[in-house]
């Protein structure tokens, strides 16, 4: 994957802020997600300091000065409530920054207040201030921009509550900004470095999303292309197993399938109808083997090749290929080629044991060995246009459940003269 990152995931780096607003509302939905918990328990931790302070100062604040009370009790501690209410409620959640940095404003002014308004010693009110600031910048978790924004105007309430307090004494002005300030200037980079750290965990983290979306597309994508090349059964002990497939079936039913006149009617048409009109031909066909739950071997030119009982061994693989078979016939019934003339299909058929195995390494091929094969494809060549050839021991698995014409004698080469029959439909 290349390290530069796209457009819209660029970051404005002083106000940390993707360029693509979509990316960026992404970011603070799963962050605000991840953060939650952090969130509630800053928000209670918040509530019970101030309480605690609140009592702790009590007898210490300026006598008949109620203005700490209500800041605090009144207006602090119910926003900081009602900011903890929005991470319990998706529709609020969306207003949680808004309302989180509502409360910490109001610690501010109560902070600050006290350092006008009471007798506090100002120590005690600056470290106050300071520990605002970390809340702001860290354990809120509120955006780097909100709490930059806080933090400038909690300087500036700071800043007044002091002059007052303490009228214009440069040296105990400057002490007390040096402190509150590098407080203010460490807390902000690191509630800067701590958001960058997030939103590059979260660029990461969509990056790793999307890279294993496309490592489960292509791996779909990949079974898929293999399941329309091999069995599923195969496929699966391929997956399994990279070695040799190889295996021996003992009753099977192979069907060889031939486009009567085919390279004749290919000379007088254009290539592109010619596919076409084999492309339509052999759906067909794919849907009748399909239906009987057949397996497709291959094409070969305007040859189709099918199994019964391969790789998943029945008992009906003669009766399955039967049907199968007059299904073909009749799935041509009315075609024509673009001369006019019927579409006609010779059909071979044989019994018997036979090898089935994966060979190739780039490319797969599922394919079927075996006199049985060679035999199926001497009855096809055999035919003739329109009907369906098997073999004597097809006929005898047949014979009960199907109508035959025959026998009839046919010279095969290699094996002499067969018996064969002609399959007419079921009784």
């Amino acid at each position: 994957m290349p390290s530069e990152q796209s457009p819209r995931s660029r970051t404005s780096t002083l106000r940390l802020v993707f360029d693509d607003p979509v990316l960026e509302a992404e970011f603070w939905k799963s962050q605000d997600a991840a953060t939650v918990q952090q969130v509630r328990i800053a928000a209670v931790l918040g509530a019970a300091i101030i309480v605690f302070f609140g009592f702790l100062v009590h007898e210490v604040i300026t006598r008949g000065h109620m203005g700490d009370y209500v800041l605090r009790y009144g207006l602090s501690i119910p926003a900081i409530l009602l900011a903890l209410l929005t991470t319990f409620s998706k529709r609020a959640s969306r207003n949680r920054h808004a309302v989180f940095g509502a409360a910490m404003l109001m610690s501010c002014i109560v902070v600050n207040h006290d350092i006008v308004f009471t007798d506090l010693p100002t120590d005690w009110v600056h470290s106050a201030n300071m520990l605002v600031v970390g809340f702001t910048f860290i354990f809120l978790a509120l955006p780097f921009r909100v709490a930059l924004l806080l933090a400038f105007v909690q300087t500036i309430l700071y800043e007044m509550a002091l002059v007052h307090r303490v009228g214009l004494d440069w040296f105990y002005i400057t002490y007390s900004n040096a402190f509150f300030l590098s407080v203010q200037f460490v807390s902000g980079t690191a509630g800067f470095m701590l958001e960058k750290s997030y939103r590059n965990n979260f660029l990461q983290a969509r990056k790793l999303d999307e890279q294993r979306a496309l490592a489960e597309y292509n791996r779909m994508r990949s079974d898929t292309l293999l399941l329309n090349i091999l069995p599923a059964q195969v496929a699966e002990r391929l997956r399994t197993d990279p070695g040799i497939i190889a295996d021996r079936f003992e009753e099977v039913s192979v069907l060889f399938a031939d486009l009567v006149n085919f390279t004749g009617q290919s000379h007088n048409i254009e290539p592109e109808v010619l596919v076409r009109h084999l492309d339509n031909i052999f759906s067909r066909f794919d849907e009748v083997v399909e239906q009987h739950a057949l397996e497709k071997i291959k094409t070969i030119g305007d040859a189709y090749m099918a199994v019964a009982g391969v790789p998943a061994v029945r008992a009906d693989h003669a009766q399955a290929i039967a049907r199968s078979a007059l299904g073909m016939i009749k799935a041509l019934h009315g075609l024509t080629w673009p001369s006019g003339d019927p579409v006609h299909v010779r059909i071979g058929i044989a019994s018997g044991p036979a090898v089935a195995g994966v060979i190739g390494r780039k490319k797969f091929a599922f394919d079927l060995w075996g006199d049985t094969v060679n035999t199926a494809s001497r009855m096809e060549s055999g035919g003739e246009p329109g009907r369906i050839r098997v073999t004597e021991r097809t006929y005898g698995l047949l014979r009960d459940a199907f109508r035959f014409e025959g026998p009839q004698t046919l010279e095969v080469k290699g094996k002499g003269k067969l018996d064969t029959w002609f399959l007419l439909g079921t009784n």
